[in-house]
């Protein structure tokens, strides 16, 4: 599949296409509209437009020539689903993850692991407690049970979160310096406003409040963030046999455009476990 740029006097729109047959003569066919000149430059941001178009051609190729196996499910209407088995999971939150990974929140966390010797994971506490702020404001009990909702996600024990919220209310100072240090050009150095004296609850608050500035700002301001974050937190997926899961979400406009905004996709009939983790994967490198 290549790209195809269709020019007319108004406007200059970017399409992919591939090539088949039809009545024994070859063809090409649309198989993706990018957009206009307009809406590429605003998706390409900084980045010069014809060399993003290459790589969003390069990675819908990628996405799209897997070989793409057929998995046929076996159900029966005289066997009983399985007792106390989870198998509802958000996926929404992989969005978050992607931008939490762009601040380099990681980072922050990967040098106070180091500088405290934890021997559990602080990145997973802080990126997971963003999550749980996002998808479940309103419940603040059994927060290692609330984790659970979110697909592969690490078992994380509530001692450790204790020990994590402490240590990020002590650190936050230096947070603050990190964030402004590491911010990447995704959000303007005005929007880093100075966190005053707080506890580590609302760091929480304020680093989801980066987050939400950053994805309203991927999605050009097309969407209300509110429209955003429902979206995101219906986003689930249904585990149907072993490593494979159903997406239960309707697919609309919004979700098109933030897989295409965030360079993957759950929106396939199925998802294998394989498939998923490789995502895991890219957005944590």
């Amino acid at each position: 599949m290549r790209l195809k740029i269709s020019k007319s006097k108004n406007s200059t729109n970017f399409y992919i296409i591939k090539d088949c047959t039809k009545n024994g003569k070859r063809s090409t066919k649309v198989v993706h509209k990018i957009g206009n000149l307009k809406t590429v430059k605003n998706l390409a941001g900084e980045k010069d437009y014809n060399d993003w178009l290459k790589d969003y051609v390069k990675k819908y190729n990628d996405e799209h020539n897997e070989k793409k196996d057929k998995i046929i499910i076996k159900k029966y209407t005289n066997k009983r689903i399985l007792k106390n088995v989870k198998t509802k999971f958000d996926i929404g939150h992989l969005f978050l993850k992607k931008i939490y990974y762009e601040l380099k929140l990681n980072d922050i966390c990967y040098d106070l692991n180091k500088k405290y010797q934890f021997k559990f994971d602080l990145n997973d506490i802080l990126s997971y407690l963003i999550y749980k702020h996002v998808f479940y404001p309103s419940l603040n009990l059994d927060t290692p049970k609330l984790f659970k909702n979110f697909l592969l996600a690490p078992d994380i024990k509530l001692d450790d979160i204790y020990l994590g919220l402490a240590t990020l209310n002590k650190e936050i100072d230096y947070i603050q310096e990190k964030l402004l240090e590491n911010n990447l050009d995704l959000i303007k150095k005005k929007e880093f406003s100075k966190i005053e004296p707080m506890t580590s609850l609302f760091l929480i608050d304020y680093l989801a409040s980066l987050i939400y500035k950053v994805l309203e700002k991927k999605l050009n301001y097309k969407y209300s963030l509110s429209k955003i974050l429902k979206t995101l937190t219906r986003m689930k997926v249904h585990v149907s046999i072993k490593d494979c899961y159903i997406p239960l979400y309707i697919r609309t406009n919004i979700t098109d455009d933030l897989h295409d905004a965030f360079g993957f996709r759950t929106d396939y009939e199925i998802l294998n476990y394989k498939y998923i983790n490789k995502i895991h994967t890219k957005i944590s490198n």
